[in-house]
């Protein structure tokens, strides 16, 4: 009896999950036909942890899982904006840090600027003398 055109074999199938697996990163299956965690069982596919921010900062496994930590670095980034927002003395502080760092860094700019023409002028000064010669 004959294959069926398009018909893979599950050994086919299951080494190609294993190649989206580990392209995308998920995490290897307990079992790939039985039931439980494996690929085709009621888990399903786990990934792999990812390095969060909290967990970068030494804090690993404080809130459990990355969802929780992305949704409480959002309610404090959320929270200071409604603070800096709705507060007129802290707003026109933050405007002014604001100002004097746009400055300092266009100062900064200017100073680079002045020192590559100075360099310029002396690699052409340079470049005639050695003509001269």
């Amino acid at each position: 009896m004959a294959k069926k055109k398009g018909k893979k074999s599950s050994a086919k199938q299951f080494k190609q999950w294993q190649k989206m697996a580990r392209r995308y990163g998920w995490g290897a299956p307990a079992s790939a036909w039985g039931s439980g965690t494996g690929l085709w069982g009621s888990g399903g596919i786990v990934r792999k942890k990812r390095k969060t921010l909290l967990r970068r900062l030494g804090l690993r496994g404080w809130l459990g899982s990355a969802q929780a930590e992305q949704f409480i670095i959002g309610l404090l980034l959320g929270g200071g904006a409604t603070y800096v927002l709705g507060d007129e003395e802290a707003r026109e502080r933050v405007m002014q840090g604001a100002v004097r760092l746009y400055t300092s860094v266009m100062g900064s700019v200017e100073e680079f600027k002045e020192q590559l023409a100075d360099i310029q002028a002396e690699v052409a000064a340079e470049h005639a003398t050695q003509a001269d010669m």
